[in-house]
């Protein structure tokens, strides 16, 4: 039978000596092929976590050793640019290999100038994990360890009227697909146009309509009409202000209609180049893809990052929300903290620490949980 010990040995400090000794023989590269650079980066990290299955009773821990293999890929040109970003991780669990699985993510930006006052862009996201990757990700999500497939595409396209006044249209689509049998996969389909408009150099008014459908497959559908309006202040040239406001009228799963008010308010402060701080708050009445019933939350967010050292860096995060499934009666409130800390240990190669700590309330007591996991680990750029 393994010990801890030596779980720890052939899980993590293996795969870390070799992400380690591959940084001291060789300097990072990275390789241009015309307008196109292509950088690569590989990373291993031990995780311990208290509640892999996030549950309120008998909680299981494990140790979880995860591998990573990057690739970028950017290209430039004189009217256009595309970004490519591609993970690949292999996690496998000490004490519950049926656990073990192999999350991917892939992002795409595409941007291209057709003159000085039209511009196209296009933005797809793939993300296949079994777990939230974030407090954002957990809020509203049905607990539990499931693979989940998540696909975010966003085409949008904007034109100068003024110098002060840009129109802009887009189309998004969102896919969800989960291995949970007792979970829909789920569409959603939207389209919109907004009117952006430049006071000053200080404020910037923002005007949008938005039409979205979100469907469940086995379920039914819901229709979003969402008009809204919003500002961005700049109080100084480091301090800035988001804040929009406005409705989401829904014809809901159950053929009800509903009228409720959106906000989203944001407070950014780049105190220096190595300081930054933000604060968000959020509320609205909308859908959800893990659930054919309205989501009413309200949740408020901040983060800090600092650059104590040429070499250090620590970071900070916090997050509380409350919401509520409307049609199934679900209240939940979910708070969690998250500190980090990185360090420069070669010009290409970076130690990582991270605590974080989550809880769930409800009044449905099979979502509720609490969560700890702390993790250590090493990233190279080759």
């Amino acid at each position: 039978m393994q010990t801890i010990g030596d779980c720890f040995l052939h899980h993590f400090l293996k795969p870390l000596l070799i992400v380690f000794l591959t940084a001291l023989s060789r300097p990072a590269l990275a390789y241009r092929m015309g307008n196109v650079e292509i950088n690569a980066s590989g990373a291993a990290t031990e995780t311990f976590d208290d509640n892999i299955t996030y549950v309120k009773d008998n909680p299981k821990s494990d140790f979880i050793t995860t591998g990573a293999l990057g690739l970028d890929v950017k290209y430039e040109g004189k009217t256009q640019s595309l970004d490519i970003i591609g993970r690949l991780y292999e996690q496998l669990f000490a004490k519950n290999s049926k656990f073990d699985n192999t999350p991917a993510s892939c992002i795409l930006d595409f941007q291209k100038e057709f003159s000085r006052h039209d511009r196209l862009s296009i933005n797809d996201g793939f993300l296949h994990t079994q777990q939230p990757v974030s407090f954002e990700d957990a809020f509203g999500r049905t607990p539990g360890r499931y693979g989940s497939y998540t696909n975010q595409f966003s085409l949008g396209y904007s034109h100068d009227i003024s110098k002060q006044m840009t129109l802009t249209g887009r189309y998004a689509n969102e896919l969800d697909f989960f291995s949970s049998s007792d979970q829909s996969d789920s569409l959603l389909n939207s389209a919109g146009i907004s009117l952006q408009d430049a006071l000053s150099s200080s404020a910037i008014l923002l005007f949008s309509y938005d039409l979205a459908v979100r469907s469940f497959d086995p379920g039914k559908s819901a229709l979003t009409n969402s008009p809204t309006a919003g500002l961005t202040y700049y109080l100084t040239k480091k301090l800035y202000l988001e804040g929009s406001t406005g409705l989401d009228i829904i014809d809901s799963y159950d053929n009800r209609a509903y009228c409720e008010p959106l906000i989203h308010l944001s407070l950014v402060h780049d105190v220096d180049k190595n300081t930054r701080a933000a604060i968000e708050f959020g509320h609205r009445f909308t859908t959800t893809a893990y659930e054919q019933n309205l989501f009413d939350y309200t949740k408020v967010s901040c983060s800090v990052t600092r650059q104590l050292l040429e070499r250090l860096g620590v970071s900070f995060s916090g997050f509380y929300g409350e919401d509520k499934y409307i049609g199934a009666g679900i209240k939940d409130k979910l708070a969690g903290i998250g500190v980090g800390i990185a360090y420069d240990i070669l010009r290409h190669t970076k130690g990582i620490l991270r605590y974080n700590y989550e809880r769930e309330l409800s009044n449905e007591s099979t979502r509720e949980y609490t969560k700890n996991w702390v993790s250590a680990g090493i990233r190279v750029d080759f």
